[in-house]
């Protein structure tokens, strides 16, 4: 793997993990918000969800923002990334509708 794939790949695991850091306080609090277990456990996982593809996209944006970067650098990390985090956006979405409808059922 050559030096501009890996710290592209760095880079991008970086805007994960940073995504995870900022949705767990907000996903455990939704956990504790009440419901019951699983539907705590469902609430926080689709907000967990949500919010770290759109972390990791905000830290994309800085891509090739250094002089250090190159062009096929930051288009390979793009397209590696984009798939994953519309995929795990979806999901959350996918979740959270799942969630809401059985509250709204549930009364």
């Amino acid at each position: 793997m050559s030096d501009n794939k890996c710290s592209a790949l760095f880079a991008g695991v970086i805007g994960f993990i940073l995504g995870a850091l900022v949705a767990l306080p907000f996903a455990r609090a939704m956990a504790r918000h009440g419901g019951g277990l699983w539907f705590g456990i469902a609430s926080a996982g689709a907000l967990a969800l949500v919010m770290i593809p759109v972390t990791s996209f905000l830290a994309l944006n800085f891509t090739g923002s250094t002089p250090f970067t190159s062009r096929t650098g930051v288009r390979w990390e793009i397209y590696r990334y984009v798939q994953v985090m519309a995929a795990m956006a979806l999901s959350g979405i996918m979740l959270a509708v799942i969630v809401l409808v059985i509250s709204l059922i549930r009364g």
